[in-house]
């Protein structure tokens, strides 16, 4: 079988059990997949953009952030690329980000700007505004805007909780006004200062589909090295992964593995200039 094929056999396999198909949303950055994607709660990250919005909360100085996905399954035709800049200003944090996935023949392009404003000294809202580009090889293209609102809320030290809602208007795509995916996350997080640990767990639910349960631990046994791991069941992913932080350096790596298809990795790299 041929390269080409393997490609249309994977999009075929893959797209409905990921949700890479149709923009359903990936998981973005190597360090929200080495956590499997249970990352509703995680904050003061560039890949909040492309995750929960109220995220970039916390960031700390213009930060600019690049990830790959060069090769899914060994496939080098199957490449996700997604880059983020966030910048805090005195009322919260505003954002821009930008995705592209797919093959000749067929392309995935997202382009999205967030806030992300505190409600109190516990609370943060975050809302994106995206433009989804879908084009296929004798159909056509299509454009069309779509909107998602997340939180999210320390309510301990060691304790925070995540919401987030995608295409909260119901936009539609095409010309046969086809819905685009709407889904919901949940999520928790644990935390503890003195253990360098830290837990985290989410339900992630299109409304259409199956649940998807995600958990994840990160371990940071020095100041500069994170080690990361995670399950998620809707797909059945097993993920690791580590981050180096030489400041203003952050590198993250990260591995994942679905049972049917193999291995992918992913690399991210960011720099903050506070």
């Amino acid at each position: 079988m041929n390269t080409r094929r393997w490609v249309w056999w994977i999009l075929l396999l893959w797209c409905p059990l990921c949700g890479y198909a149709a923009f359903e949303r990936p998981v973005s950055g190597a360090h929200h997949v080495g956590l499997a994607g249970a990352t509703a709660t995680l904050s003061g990250d560039p890949w909040g953009m492309l995750a929960n919005p109220a995220g970039i909360l916390g960031v700390h100085g213009w930060t600019i952030a690049t990830s790959a996905t060069p090769s899914m399954f060994g496939i080098p035709e199957l490449r996700y690329l997604a880059a983020a800049a966030v910048l805090p200003v005195s009322w919260g944090t505003i954002g821009a980000a930008g995705t592209t996935f797919g093959v000749d023949g067929y392309r995935e392009i997202t382009a999205g700007v967030a806030v992300a404003f505190p409600l109190g000294p516990a609370f943060g809202c975050g809302i994106r505004v995206n433009a989804l580009w879908l084009g296929i090889a004798s159909y056509g293209s299509t454009l069309v805007p779509t909107c998602d609102v997340g939180v999210q809320a320390r309510l301990a030290d060691f304790f925070s909780v995540g919401f987030l809602l995608e295409n909260v208007t119901g936009a539609r795509l095409g010309a046969q006004h086809e819905t685009l995916p709407r889904s919901m996350e949940f999520g928790i997080g644990l935390a503890s200062s003195d253990l360098g640990v830290q837990a985290y767990a989410s339900a992630w639910k299109e409304l259409s589909g199956p649940l998807d349960w995600r958990m994840g631990v990160s371990f940071a046994p020095y100041e500069c090295l994170t080690l990361r791991t995670g399950i998620s069941t809707d797909p059945a992913l097993l993920c690791a992964g580590f981050g180096l932080t030489v400041a203003p350096v952050m590198l993250d790596y990260a591995v994942s593995h679905h049972w049917q298809l193999g291995v992918t990795h992913h690399v991210s790299l960011a720099l903050s200039l506070e």
